[in-house]
């Protein structure tokens, strides 16, 4: 499964998390050289950090903030996603995509804070 609008999923987390309120943060994965990790994270970043032999998967994580006491698995219920994402197999992922390119478009800052 991918999804076709990230953007309208965000959103529809976002509203789901509040719905069920509770708490959480979200962000690119930031990644760390072991050899030169010193100490620990604070908590609230450590769900955000991997070491750097996982750096090619260039991840972005939803962390949900449950409560001590709560169920294990929790599930959050976030709706109906056909309208906004495709479903295929593993294999045949690649295959799903097209690129398109506009000879038209002009070249725009560097994207911030993807260092």
């Amino acid at each position: 499964m991918y999804f076709t609008n990230v953007e309208a999923f965000v959103q529809r987390f976002d509203d789901a998390v509040k719905r069920a309120g509770l708490t959480h943060a979200r962000d690119l994965v930031k990644y760390y050289k072991v050899e030169e990790m010193n100490g620990f994270f604070p908590a609230e970043a450590a769900p955000f950090r991997k070491r750097e032999t996982y750096e090619h998967q260039r991840e972005y994580r939803f962390v949900v903030h449950t409560p001590p006491d709560a169920a294990q698995p929790f599930t959050l219920d976030v709706g109906d996603l056909s309208d906004i994402c495709e479903i295929v197999a593993a294999d045949g992922f690649n295959d799903s995509l097209t690129l398109e390119h506009d000879d038209r478009a002009k070249p725009g800052p560097p994207a911030s804070g993807l260092d």
